[in-house]
């Protein structure tokens, strides 16, 4: 502020206007600086919370991969239990993008959709008495190394 100060009294301004010069000078760095560190803040935060959604949403996809492809044999389910499975598993998929929602970039939020459309398609409505057909139970098991894909696609949009 003092080379301000003396930058106006070079141009030959009266003291009062120096005055309030260098007083709006002041306050208008105040605030600048308080808008900044705002902002900061408020960036932090969010890239708090989208660590912490990145880590929840793999912890998810990687349970929802193992309930799907190795706690289970599909072929040898029920399809009462192929049913829960798949409930089971699209309900991890889906539990912390609804959460995080509000935060997440539109290609985050479109990719975990694909991945839980993939698994949802397979489920039947539970009131009806269609049956779960072998034919989509092959096709979820051939989704495997599509899922692994998936995962690992997920970590480089959320990186």
């Amino acid at each position: 502020m003092t080379e301000l100060k003396a930058l106006l009294e070079y141009f030959g301004l009266h003291p009062l206007a120096i005055l309030i010069i260098v007083v709006f000078a002041g306050v208008g760095v105040f605030f600048t600086k308080f808008a900044l560190q705002r902002h900061a803040d408020k960036q932090k935060k969010l890239d708090e919370t989208l660590h912490a959604y990145r880590g929840l949403q793999m912890e998810a996809l990687l349970k929802a991969y193992r309930k799907l492809y190795e706690d289970v044999e599909l072929k040898a389910l029920t399809p009462i239990e192929f049913r829960r499975t798949l409930n089971e598993a699209d309900a991890l998929i889906m539990e912390p993008l609804t959460k995080f929602r509000a935060y997440l970039g539109q290609p985050i939020v479109d990719h975990i959709y694909d991945m839980h459309n993939i698994v949802a398609q397979f489920r039947c409505d539970p009131a009806l008495t269609a049956r779960v057909t072998p034919e989509a139970i092959n096709k979820l098991c051939s989704y495997k190394e599509s899922f692994e894909q998936d995962i690992e696609v997920f970590k480089k949009l959320a990186a």
